[in-house]
């Protein structure tokens, strides 16, 4: 991995954008994801309805954060930048049973949607520019992982559709 920029460490958006420093680290999506879950559980405890719009809240940061720290670094795809998988790893665990299996499965399953990039995925990835293309790519997969982990907890019977 090339080495970051040091406006990560001075620049609170470009600090945020590179997933609040993990960007940096080797294997930086997967650490992303880690922070993402680490936040998820922080924020599990709210109402759904809450959560939701915290959800809301960050993707809209994310636009931003991404937009602005890679045009400053003049670099439209650059793995440090990973709030995305932060966002997206949140977006996935939403409303998944708080125990450690579920999580871990949450977690799991969104790095291969978030690997594997299925349709629209792919198609967002390449269509779609700037902050919002690179957060809706992960954003996509999150709601994949979602759907999937909902439907798997209903036809289990612990959950409702």
């Amino acid at each position: 991995m090339p080495k970051p920029p040091p406006s990560i460490w001075k620049n609170w958006v470009h600090f945020v954008a590179f997933g609040f420093g993990v960007g940096t680290w080797p294997m930086p999506r997967t650490w992303a994801c880690v922070v993402g879950t680490v936040l998820f559980l922080i924020f599990s405890h709210l109402p759904l309805t809450l959560y939701a719009l915290l959800l809301l809240i960050l993707f809209v940061l994310g636009v931003w954060v991404c937009e602005v720290t890679s045009s400053d670094l003049r670099k439209y795809s650059l793995d440090g930048i990973v709030f995305d998988q932060v966002v997206g790893v949140m977006v996935a665990l939403y409303a998944l049973p708080l125990t450690w299996k579920w999580v871990l499965l949450g977690f799991v399953v969104y790095r291969l949607f978030s690997i594997w990039k299925p349709w629209p995925t792919c198609w967002v990835k390449t269509n779609v520019m700037g902050g919002l293309g690179m957060m809706m790519d992960d954003v996509v997969a999150g709601l994949y992982t979602l759907i999937g982990l909902q439907l798997l907890l209903w036809l289990m019977g612990m959950a409702p559709l």
